[in-house]
């Protein structure tokens, strides 16, 4: 009687794990060519932005910011499409114009229209002011 249990047991767990969702099959990919993690700018520099955003599932839009960490992470570019696709190419650019030596993030969200936090990349560098 308890091989029975076990082998019922056995089975049900494979079927539940059988059954649960990959999630990271659908999670956004970022293609982002332009920016590398610790590139410092100077005053003036420009900053490009330029890359893809895609997923095999459609997304409902994007958004990229550029935070100043170092100024009580003041947005100092902001860039939002909600255009749904499975794909999204980005060209643009932010020129530096900090008055001070600054820690800054860019980042990038996807929003897959679920209800849980949207995908996202985020890459550090920093920005002097001369």
């Amino acid at each position: 009687m308890n091989f029975i249990k076990l082998g019922i047991l056995a089975f049900l767990s494979v079927a539940l794990i059988s059954c649960e969702k990959d999630d990271d099959k659908d999670d956004a990919q970022f293609n982002i060519t332009s920016i590398t993690a610790g590139t410092e700018y100077k005053l003036g520099d420009t900053v490009f932005i330029k890359g893809t955003i895609s997923s095999k599932e459609e997304l409902h839009g994007f958004k990229i910011e550029i935070k100043n960490s170092s100024a009580n992470d003041t947005i100092v570019f902001k860039l939002e499409n909600s255009n749904i696709s499975k794909a999204f190419t980005v060209d643009t650019f932010w020129i530096n114009d900090v008055k001070a030596h600054s820690d800054m993030l860019f980042m990038a969200f996807a929003d897959d229209d679920e209800e849980e936090d949207d995908d996202e990349l985020v890459i550090p560098f920093h920005c002097h002011p001369m």
